[in-house]
Formats: C-alpha cells, sequence, structure tokens
C-alpha cells in the first residue's frame, strides 16, 4: 500500500440520512453521496446557471475498470471514482434508480453544507454488465488505483460535458470512501451536518 497524502486527495463518501440528521424527506435507507469542496469550488458551483445531470460510468485503467459517479451543475462536473467490485456501491445504485433521485451533500471548510437532490433521467443507463464482478474482499490494488487515478488530472483531462450546450468550465474528482477502505483514511470523509438546498435536474445518458 502506497504512504498517500490524503489531504491532497478529495474523499467522498455514502451516508445514510440518520448519520447526517436528514431524515426528513428522504427515504432512512438510501444512502447521501458527499463529498467535500473549497470555497471557491462551491462559489463556481453557485454562479452557474441552471442544469443539473446525474450519471453512472466506468474506466479502464491497466487492468482493473472502476466505477464512475458523475454531477454536472451548470459546468461543474464532480466525478466520485469507486470499487466496481463493492457491494455497497452497487446497493446505493440500485436504491437511486428506484427513487429516480440521488441526494448529494457537500462539505465546505468542515463547517458549511449544503444537501441537494439530482434527478436521474429515465434513460440513465445502469452498467449492470459488471455487477456480476462484486466479490467479498476488495482486491489488492484497487485502492491505489483509485487514489493514483484521481490525483494523477487524467480524469480531469478526459471529462466531457453531460448537459448539451453547456460546456465544462471546471472538474472535480473525488475517491468514494465505503466502509470497506474507512480504516485505510481514518475518519476523514464527511462528518458534519448539511443545511438544505434544492438543484435541477437533467439526466445522463453517456458511460464515460
Amino acid at each position: 500500500m502506497q504512504d498517500i497524502d490524503y489531504t491532497l486527495i478529495a474523499l467522498g463518501g455514502l451516508h445514510l440520512p440518520r448519520e447526517l440528521k436528514l431524515e426528513k424527506g428522504l427515504a432512512d435507507n438510501v444512502p447521501i453521496l458527499t463529498c467535500p469542496l473549497e470555497l471557491p469550488d462551491l462559489v463556481a458551483i453557485r454562479s452557474q446557471g441552471p442544469g443539473t445531470c446525474f450519471g453512472y460510468g466506468s474506466m479502464q485503467v491497466d487492468d482493473a475498470r472502476i466505477l464512475t459517479f458523475r454531477l454536472q451543475l451548470g459546468g461543474v462536473q464532480i466525478y466520485w471514482l469507486a470499487d466496481l467490485t463493492d457491494a455497497e456501491v452497487w446497493t446505493a445504485m440500485d436504491l437511486w434508480q428506484k427513487q429516480q433521485f440521488v441526494p448529494f451533500a457537500f462539505q465546505v471548510e468542515k463547517r458549511l453544507t449544503i444537501c441537494c437532490k439530482a434527478e436521474i433521467g429515465s434513460k440513465a443507463p445502469i452498467i449492470g454488465q459488471f455487477r456480476n464482478q462484486i466479490c467479498a474482499d476488495a482486491p489488492a490494488e484497487m485502492w491505489d488505483i483509485l487514489t493514483d487515478t484521481a490525483a494523477s488530472g487524467w480524469v480531469h483531462q478526459q471529462a466531457s460535458t453531460d448537459i448539451p450546450g453547456v460546456p465544462l468550465e471546471h472538474v472535480l474528482v473525488n475517491v468514494l470512501v465505503t466502509k470497506r477502505y474507512e480504516a485505510l483514511v481514518k475518519g476523514k470523509t464527511f462528518a458534519h451536518e448539511p443545511t438544505v438546498a434544492t438543484a435541477g435536474s437533467g439526466g445522463a445518458s453517456n458511460i464515460h
């Protein structure tokens, strides 16, 4: 395992509403997708025009395939890179698809946080062909692959807009920390209660 400086990598997570004291308006078993933001990132998001889009995807990295979640808010696109073999991730996707929306929350400077929802378009692809790769234990090199990919800048370079006519202005990349990886990051994921806001919706139709 590499000696990673996690202050240089954004760490996202999955949290149940009760963990963030957000039971109102959300089913208690539907996980909230979370990530940290720097204040300038929040300002950039708030400056965007209407248009919100969420999609699933995957990437081939060397001999491994990783799962991606993409949230686009105007010209700002946020990626979560996830372990495709992790059953917790697939359970979250199934619950989101059933609800037809994804609840997400941002942590800003460890204090100010915002919770919103993004609808999943009815034609959003479900990458179920990879579901048979679920396994009980994390692949030996998966965590290094996720963190190396997030830190490499490659995702930023290949990102493309999911909203027709809206060019990307800013791309943020997180590694999704699920239960199988929590011990590696020593609790450095989202841990504060969000204030509530709303967002528009769209629905991604591309896998990338």
